[in-house]
C-alpha cells in the first residue's frame, strides 16, 4: 500500500513538472511575438468592424507597427498580452502535459516511439482538449487586443472584459467561434507535434548525449510553418466570431461564416493576416518547443 501512495505521488510530481515546463514555454514564446500576435488579430478583424467604405485601418506589417507604435506606443505592441498569457500558460501547460500522457496510451507493445500518425492523433486531442479548458480567456483576449476606435465597447481589463461580456452576450458569448476553432486547433497542435517528435528523433547530440537545443529551434520552426498553413482559415473564423456581436456583420453558424467570407471577400479573405501570422508563427512555435525541452532538462 505504501508503494502504491509513493507511485501516485511520484506520478502527479511529474505531471505538475510537465504542465509548469508547458505553461512557461507558452508564455516566453507568446511574450516573444506579441506585437505579431496583435497585428493579426487586427487583420483578421478590421473589415468585420469598419462600417460604410471608410478605408482599412491596417495596411502592410511596416505600416501598421508604426501607426501602434504612433498612436499606443511601446505598450500598445503588447496590448492583449498580458491577457494572452493568462490564457496560454494553461493552454499550453495542457497540451504539452496531455501530450506526454497520451504516450504510453497510443504507442504500441514493444515500441520505443510512437508512429506519425500517432503522433498526430495524440498532438490533436491534446490540442482540443487545451482549447476547451481555455477558449474564453482566449475570446477575452481578441475582445481586448482590438483598439477602442474599431469597436462600440470600451473594456478596463480582463475581468471588466469578462463581466461586460456575461452580462451583454449571457456564457455562451465566451464560446463565440468555437466550433471553427477545434476543427482548427486539431490538424495545427497535431502537425505541430508530428513534425516536431519526428524531426527530433534525428537530432544531432550535444556533449551531454542530448538533442542540440540548435537544432530543436530549426525543428520547432518547421513544425510552425507546417501547422498553422493547415489550419490558419479556421483561426481567421474564430476571431471573427469573437468580434461579430461588437459590430453590425453578423454569422449564423461556421457554414454560413464560410460563405459570407468566400462571397465578400473570396478565396484570400480565408487568409488575411497571413504574412504576420506566418512571421509571427515560426518563431513562436520554436521558442515554445525549446523553451519546454530547457524546462524540462530543468526541473526533471
Amino acid at each position: 500500500m505504501a508503494s502504491s501512495t509513493s507511485e501516485s505521488s511520484s506520478l502527479f510530481s511529474k505531471d505538475t513538472k510537465y504542465l509548469f515546463a508547458g505553461g512557461v514555454a507558452g508564455c516566453a514564446s507568446r511574450t516573444a511575438v506579441a506585437p505579431l500576435e496583435r497585428l493579426k488579430i487586427l487583420y483578421q478583424v478590421q473589415d468585420v468592424l469598419k462600417t460604410g467604405a471608410e478605408p482599412k485601418a491596417y495596411g502592410s506589417m511596416t505600416q501598421s507597427l508604426r501607426k501602434i507604435l504612433a498612436e499606443e506606443g511601446w505598450r500598445g505592441m503588447f496590448k492583449g498580452n498580458g491577457a494572452n498569457c493568462v490564457r496560454v500558460f494553461p493552454y499550453a501547460a495542457i497540451q504539452f502535459a496531455m501530450f506526454e500522457k497520451l504516450k504510453p496510451v497510443f504507442m504500441n507493445p514493444g515500441a520505443k516511439d510512437l508512429t506519425a500518425l500517432q503522433k498526430l492523433w495524440a498532438g490533436a486531442i491534446a490540442g482540443v482538449a487545451s482549447v476547451v479548458v481555455t477558449y474564453p480567456l482566449d475570446f477575452i483576449r481578441a475582445r481586448i487586443t482590438v483598439p477602442d476606435s474599431m469597436t462600440k465597447q470600451q473594456y478596463n481589463g480582463i475581468w471588466h472584459a469578462l463581466r461586460v461580456t456575461v452580462r451583454n452576450e449571457g456564457i455562451q458569448g465566451l464560446y463565440r467561434g468555437m466550433s471553427p476553432t477545434v476543427v482548427g486547433i486539431a490538424p495545427y497542435v497535431g502537425l505541430n507535434f508530428m513534425v516536431f517528435e519526428g524531426l527530433r528523433a534525428s537530432a544531432p547530440l550535444d556533449d551531454s548525449g542530448r538533442p542540440d537545443m540548435l537544432y530543436l529551434l530549426g525543428c520547432g520552426a518547421v513544425a510552425g510553418a507546417c501547422g498553422q498553413s493547415a489550419a490558419y482559415p479556421f483561426d481567421l473564423m474564430r476571431r471573427r466570431f469573437q468580434m461579430t456581436a461588437l459590430s453590425s456583420n453578423q454569422y449564423n453558424g461556421t457554414m454560413d461564416a464560410v460563405k459570407t467570407i468566400y462571397k465578400q471577400e473570396g478565396v484570400r479573405g480565408f487568409y488575411k493576416g497571413l504574412v504576420p501570422n506566418s512571421v509571427k508563427v515560426i518563431p513562436s512555435i520554436a521558442v515554445m518547443f525549446v523553451t519546454n525541452e530547457a524546462m524540462k532538462r530543468w526541473i526533471m
